[in-house]
């Protein structure tokens, strides 16, 4: 039966612009592929693309390589500060990154403006630095203002001090913790538009145990119950990952990232026949090991 997930499908765009995921074998996504992907995206009316001043030439690529008919929602965040106390520098460079991020992307505005580090708005002259997300958005240069953040802990401090319209969050079949500690609801009761990053943890979960680096085989015991249980219910890991992510209605977009065309037109024909599978055959699943669910962790496995 058909469904409606495909308006749910963005793309995320950070193999666009660096050698990104544990499981890309192939490097940064060649131009050629990249002018393919948007066409087809364009194609299929798959509007969100996600990127970040920090994602390497991402921003300059996307820029360069859409067509001028091509109309996108264009999502990026701007330059961390990663500092206990702002000063009139960082904000100089924030502001300047913003600019440097719609030049680069060739659009005089776009979609949404991120911070893109949520612990940036804890630091002591936070609220200068998010009147500047909030001037731009007053300008006309973004629809939407937000936050990406990697836990319930910031979410909930975002929401207590902060007004966004836009937030960007890890989740997948493993990280189901924001769905067990009701910030997903939390953040659709306050109207926020919510983009799910992370579906498919760098690519982990379709990596086979000899395929793994030697530091996460003691993860491997995560990986083969998730193979065990999908492939009782006779679906692939993929449908499986996007099976669970598009069915939460607190969901607006999951940005899923690609290496080539090919990957891309795999990813549209099975979000368009995804399988229905209920919600509980997911329970196994959740985790709450925050090195293995964080892929900025990693450095420490």
């Amino acid at each position: 039966m058909a469904n409606n997930y495909i308006n749910k499908l963005g793309l995320g765009t950070v193999q666009f612009g660096l050698d990104y995921g544990i499981s890309n074998l192939s490097g940064k996504t060649s131009v050629d592929n990249v002018k393919s992907i948007l066409s087809c995206a364009a194609e299929n009316n798959i509007n969100t693309i996600d990127t970040a001043h920090s994602y390497g030439t991402s921003e300059e690529v996307i820029g360069f390589s859409k067509n001028i008919d091509q109309s996108f929602d264009i999502i990026t965040k701007t330059i961390p500060i990663k500092k206990k106390v702002i000063n009139s520098c960082d904000l100089k460079v924030v502001k300047n990154g913003i600019n440097q991020s719609l030049e680069r992307l060739n659009e005089k505005s776009a979609y949404g403006i991120l911070l893109h580090d949520a612990d940036d708005l804890k630091a002591k002259n936070s609220q200068n630095l998010f009147n500047i997300l909030k001037g731009f958005k007053s300008d006309g240069k973004f629809l939407k203002i937000g936050v990406s953040v990697y836990d319930a802990e910031q979410i909930d401090f975002v929401l207590n001090n902060f007004s966004i319209d836009i937030i960007q969050v890890p989740m997948n079949v493993f990280d189901q913790r924001l769905i067990k500690c009701g910030a997903l609801k939390r953040l659709k009761n306050f109207g926020i538009e919510v983009h799910v990053r992370s579906a498919f943890l760098q690519g982990l979960v379709f990596m086979n145990d000899e395929d793994l680096p030697r530091n996460f085989q003691k993860y491997s015991k995560y990986l083969t119950n998730f193979r065990t249980k999908i492939n009782e219910l006779k679906v692939s890991r993929l449908s499986a990952c996007l099976s669970f992510l598009m069915q939460q209605e607190e969901v607006d977009k999951v940005l899923c990232g690609v290496n080539s065309l090919i990957q891309f037109k795999e990813l549209i024909k099975t979000v368009s026949a995804l399988p229905y599978i209920e919600m509980h055959n997911f329970d196994d699943f959740a985790l709450d090991d925050k090195i293995f669910l964080n892929p900025a962790n990693w450095k420490n496995i």
